[in-house]
Formats: structure tokens, sequence, C-alpha cells
């Protein structure tokens, strides 16, 4: 059923609405039976049942939006980054106010629905695919990569469902978004809202990078020497943030204080105790996020642990950026069609069936490298539930691996 719509259930329950709960492989309910269908996010929207269904189709996050409408909200949505920015966009507010954390991120929303509180959203594209009504206050567009395309079945409706989240803004809503994503810059044009852009390349209105210093409006906030997290695209996530922040009149103090203290959260480029650095990125889905962790370590030699669902996922753009991968483990559904890449760039490649494998092979590469980077660009729904999930099983088995080392 999903936490999302076990969440949805448990509301249903206590405030005696009636519902029926079908799962895949279930009878056909009577359509007479229901007016609503609430989709848990990871269903295919032409899956068998919807297909046959003529009633209305929505998700917890358009569902939230008829039970508790007037709430203050901050949504977050992108290809990559969204729960770091939700995140750290929770940790400002915190400073100065009540706020709540939920949606894609773990929290379900109709878990917290009920507390009091600015409510920080994340907002995954399958959420949002089935909403009519829904409405932020501001609305935080990341980013847009291809992704989800075996879900989505287009770039273009992949873009479609992400700006949905800005289909009901008003002139009194704010958009922040990031100027040097052109499908987004393009796209925003056409919306209602007070628009703040970000940018790592130039000096824009909102918050931008000039000399290793972020600025909001030409106020300083931060030098970024001071951050904690690793990565030019968690720089821009930080941008975000403070924009947001800022909308919220946080005080810039508070604001530095929040992102210097920020470690990032579990799953993204976090860093595991060892005698070696490892990095656990279970959170890496995709070949972007792949990209942006090598990105990470250009200084270092890599040992690179990467596979998993083979969802047709372009790997091309990695061709030109792997000088620093000496070592590449693979694993998983599509680790042939990996192979094909890094062993093209004569980068020393081996291949696995598990997880459990890769790390049981580690210790006779150790010489060579100066880190290990668990980063697998891919889903980790052909060996695992989640990628949190697999993100445990990694650390469990490095834990394992420490001590037998």
């Amino acid at each position: 059923m999903g936490k999302g719509n076990e969440a949805v259930r448990d509301f249903f329950k206590k405030h005696q609405i009636n519902y029926q709960v079908y799962i895949d492989g279930d009878a056909f309910p009577d359509p007479k039976s229901y007016d609503i269908v609430v989709k848990s996010s990871g269903i295919k929207f032409n899956t068998e049942f919807l297909k046959i269904n003529d009633k209305k189709v929505v998700s917890d996050l358009e569902l939230s939006q008829w039970f508790d409408g007037k709430r203050n909200k901050i949504a977050v949505t992108g290809t990559n980054g969204k729960t770091t920015t939700a995140t750290l966009i929770y940790e400002i507010l915190s400073k100065e106010m009540k706020v709540l954390l939920a949606g894609n991120i773990g929290t379900p929303i109709f878990s917290v629905i009920e507390e009091e509180g600015i409510m920080v959203v994340e907002a995954s594209s399958f959420m949002l695919h089935n909403v009519e009504t829904f409405h932020p206050n501001v609305a935080v567009l990341l980013n847009i990569f291809p992704n989800h395309l075996e879900y989505h079945q287009s770039i273009a409706n992949y873009l479609e469902d992400k700006l949905k989240m800005i289909q009901n803004t008003t002139d009194d809503d704010y958009i922040v978004y990031n100027a040097d994503d052109d499908l987004i810059s393009l796209n925003v044009k056409s919306f209602k809202g007070k628009k703040i852009p970000f940018s790592l390349t130039r000096k824009v209105k909102g918050a931008y990078v000039d000399k290793n210093t972020i600025y909001y409006q030409n106020e300083k906030i931060i030098e970024t020497r001071e951050i904690l997290i690793p990565g030019i695209h968690n720089i821009a996530n930080i941008l975000a943030s403070i924009i947001v922040g800022k909308i919220y009149r946080i005080k810039s103090s508070l604001i530095r204080q929040a992102i210097k203290s920020f470690k990032g959260v579990p799953h993204r480029l976090e860093v595991l105790r060892s005698r070696i650095p490892i990095i656990n990125d279970s959170k890496s889905t995709n070949p972007i996020a792949l990209l942006s962790a090598l990105n990470c370590f250009r200084d270092k030699r890599v040992l690179l642990i990467a596979g998993g669902k083979d969802k047709n996922d372009d790997f091309s753009i990695l061709r030109y950026n792997l000088d620093n991968v000496k070592i590449a483990l693979l694993y998983g559904e599509n680790k042939d069609i990996l192979k094909s890449l890094f062993a093209g760039e004569k980068i020393d490649t081996k291949l696995y069936q598990t997880l459990d494998q890769v790390v049981d092979n580690l210790e006779s590469h150790l010489s060579k490298i100066d880190l290990i980077l668990f980063s697998p660009g891919s889903s980790s729904l052909d060996q695992y539930n989640n990628f949190e999930e697999r993100g445990n099983h990694f650390k469990e088995l490095m834990k394992k691996w420490f001590i037998s080392n």
C-alpha cells in the first residue's frame, strides 16, 4: 500500500470516512462502491485497474489540499536534491517558527496533517501526476533531467507532471527556480507568482555564488568553505534554501548558522568511518546523481560501486567525466550496460551479481585508490524495496567488512 496511503487510511479511520483498500491482484471493487481513488504514488497510471476506472484518481498530495487547504505550504521538487533541500529549509525555518517536514522524504503528509505549523513538502513526480488543486505558497523547482521515463513514458510527460506543482500559483505566491536549468527557466514564465531565481554561474536577483561566497540580493550570506556537505550540486540546493528562508524573514545570521551546522541527510554522500574514506550515496538513482557524486571527488583515485535496475537510462553523460575512477565494481540488472561504458574508458572493471559479492572483493583493490564511492546511479528496485534499504544494507556490509579486515 505504501506509507503515504497507510497514513491516509489511518486518517480516514480516525475521522470515520468510508474507504476500502484495493491491492493489485485483488478482485476489482464495484465502481458503485467508491467515488474517488487515492493512488499510491509508485503505481503506474496505466495499470489495468486505473485503465478501467472512470472515477477521479488523486494522490495523497492532492488529497491534503482538500482537507488542509488553508495551511501555509512550501513544496520542493526536482529530479535530484529534493530531500536535502527540503530538510535544509526545515532546519532554517525551525530557527524561528514551527515547521513540519513531510512527503516523499519519508514522513507521510497525512501522518502530520493535524499538527500545527508551516509544512515543507518534498513532492515527487509520482505524487504530482495526480494533482489538480494542490497549491503551495512557495514552490521550489531545483532541476529537471530525464528520469523515471519507464513511468512517465517521455521527458515531456515528466516535465508536465513537475510543473503541476505551480499550476495553481497566484500573484501572492512565490516560485523559487533554478535559473541555470533551461527547461525550468523557460517554463516558469507562463505561471503566476513572484519568481525568485538562483544560479551557480551568474549574478541574479535572488541567490548566487561569486568568488566562493554566497549572496542573496547583494547581501553576503556565507562562504562556501564554511559548508559541510560536498558538491557543487549541494551549493545549488543551499541557494534555493536561502531564498525560502528570506521569504519567511529568517535572520541572515540564523540562515548562516543552519547551513554551517547542516551535515546532510542519510544515503546522500554520507561519510562512513573507516581506515579509508567510504561514501554511501545510495540515493544516487540516476546518471546525473552519479555524475554529481563523481564531481565531488575530482582530486581522488576513486573505487566506484555502481549498478541497479535497468530503466533505459542514458549513461553517456558520464563518458568524459570518469578520469578519477580507477576501479569500477558493477552489480545488478544493468551491470553489463555500465560495463560497456567503463571498460571503454580503460577502467579496471569487475562484474558481480550482488552488493554482498562486491564487498567480498574490495580488499584486493585498496592499494590503488583513495576513496570508495557507493553511488549506484540506478534505481534500487531490482534487488531492494527502496534506496534506503539498499543504503542500510551497504552500511551494514561495510561495518562487517571493516571489522573483519
